[in-house]
């Protein structure tokens, strides 16, 4: 019977692979089998990582990288619609030593069938995420949309109060100039009918 082989990689690999730091990895990973995402573990138990487990965590750099989502929220939403997937059956692991690298690494077997069965289980489930990912952004838009129209109303309504404030405030200053130059005359005329009684008894 003929077997396909698919390649387990190493943390060193994948973090290579993403351009990202060990530590950063082993958090995403903490994130998603926190929501029991599953990994594969080696005798040692150790995380190996399948093609699909590399997918999942684009997915996720692509979500805490470029659309802001917290690990946290990141590691929920991709479990949720990744951790049924699992193993078909029919799969098996064997370790493969490679002396001129000195080196181990791992490798999956699986039959044809079962590999067909998964891979068309596995694209189901990553349009159904690719929706629940569109729909979140659209419902953040959204929220955006909400959040920016309230903003230019309170700042309208501020701008307004600043407005019939200034127009009090002129009026104010107005009356009180009006008021002084008022006085001003009363008081000219005042000294006025003084200097010409002086000039009277003179």
């Amino acid at each position: 019977m003929v077997e396909t082989i698919e390649k387990a990689y190493t943390t060193k690999e994948i973090s290579m692979t993403l351009g990202i730091g060990d530590s950063t990895l082993k958090k995403w990973c903490l994130s998603l089998e926190k929501n029991e995402y599953p990994f594969t573990r080696n005798d040692q138990n150790q995380r190996l990582f399948l093609e699909k487990d590399l997918v999942v965590l684009k997915l996720f750099q692509t979500m805490v990288q470029t659309n802001n989502f917290s690990v946290e929220n990141a590691g929920m939403l991709i479990a949720s619609k990744f951790k049924e997937s699992g193993f078909p059956s029919g799969v098996s692991a064997i370790r493969i030593e490679e002396q001129s690298e000195k080196r181990r690494s791992y490798e999956v077997v699986q039959k044809p069938a079962a590999i067909i069965q998964y891979q068309e289980a596995y694209i189901q489930e990553q349009r159904e995420f690719n929706q629940v990912l569109l729909e979140s952004m659209r419902e953040q838009k959204e929220f955006n949309q909400v959040l920016l129209e309230r903003l230019e109303k309170q700042e309208k309504s501020i701008q307004e109060g600043l407005n019939t404030r200034d127009g009090e405030l002129t009026q104010s200053i107005q009356g009180l100039q009006q008021q002084l130059n008022q006085l001003t005359i009363q008081t000219q005329e005042k000294r006025k009918q003084r200097k010409g009684l002086f000039k009277w008894f003179s």
